[in-house]
């Protein structure tokens, strides 16, 4: 294979395809993960290719004893090139056939394509292995009939933060954030709610707000600056614990809206028994609860002007 992995050799286990509106196929690499296997004794199989589902033995092709391309502990790269998308035009017999990176890398089951109103493409594809996700691939530019649109699966709708790609921050991106915010946020919002509630009834009964209407402030300046302060204590306690358990317990909202998040990430590495992964998302779990109640912390001594008169007495 070339060295520097630009030209791959061959494409292999091609399920289902898709037919673009100007004429090619799409041919998915599927379960190649059953063609590689590792001849060194004891190798450990890296743990993204554990995900793929790449083991030390395969499924009995046996292509790894006669092509060593195929053999991951002395090839440990040449899985890369496998797991694509592959371009094919059979209407033209010089033409090669193209491995379409951004359209992603896994055990692709199909690649559905069809022309949105706005004239961007989009690729719907699914992922083979157990436990994955569906994608959706919005091509950057539009598609022209008649026109030249055989790069519009090279590039995808993302935007550029200095040197970091993304499609989160797209139209699109933020369009499938919508429906899982409003569960994650439903409840919670919900739960701030009520006891906002409880507690400006509460703090409307007391002897200050009644002086403050004596004197004749409106009800905007009663309700809002003087009693909807006094109540941010109990809200900014329980906000605070409220957005610690959302970061750290949204695993089944990323699962059923097929969001990778961090979620994903850690039920993988208990999965996989992958120690760092599971270590490096707890640590960063802890580190995040523990700013958010510093935050907290922080808001009482800004909000409460009692605390700053006790800090200035002390």
């Amino acid at each position: 294979a070339d060295p520097d992995g630009v030209r791959a050799l061959g494409t292999w286990n091609n399920c289902g395809s898709g037919r673009t509106p100007w004429g090619t196929y799409l041919a998915c690499e599927e379960n190649f993960n059953g063609y590689f296997s590792a001849s060194e004794d004891g190798f450990e199989m890296p743990a993204p290719f554990k995900r793929y589902g790449i083991r030390n033995k395969d499924r009995g092709y046996a292509w790894g004893k006669f092509d060593e391309r195929f053999d991951v502990s002395k090839n440990p790269n040449e899985p890369n090139r496998a797991g694509y998308v592959v371009e094919i035009d059979p209407l033209d017999p010089a033409s090669t056939p193209k491995k379409l990176t951004a359209l992603g890398r896994f055990k692709h089951e199909n690649a559905e394509v069809v022309v949105a109103a706005n004239g961007h493409v989009v690729v719907y594809m699914g992922d083979d292995e157990r436990g994955e996700f569906l994608y959706r691939f919005v091509s950057s530019g539009k598609y022209a009939a008649g026109g030249d649109n055989t790069k519009l699966l090279e590039d995808g709708d993302e935007v550029m933060i200095g040197g970091w790609s993304t499609g989160f921050l797209t139209e699109s991106g933020l369009k499938a954030l919508i429906l899982p915010s409003i569960t994650l946020g439903l409840y919670q919002m919900t739960l701030i709610m009520r006891l906002v509630r409880s507690e400006m009834l509460e703090v409307l009964r007391a002897d200050y707000i009644r002086f403050a209407r004596a004197r004749g402030l409106r009800d905007r300046a009663v309700n809002f600056r003087h009693a909807l302060k006094n109540t941010l204590v109990p809200v900014i306690t329980v906000t605070g614990l409220q957005l610690g358990s959302i970061i750290a317990f949204a695993i089944i909202t990323e699962t059923v809206f097929q969001w990778p998040g961090v979620g994903l990430l850690f039920i993988n590495a208990v999965e996989f028994v992958d120690i760092p992964v599971m270590a490096a998302y707890l640590m960063l779990i802890s580190v995040m609860f523990v700013g958010i109640n510093l935050i907290v912390d922080m808001l009482y001594f800004a909000i409460d002007p009692r605390l700053r008169v006790d800090g200035r007495t002390a």
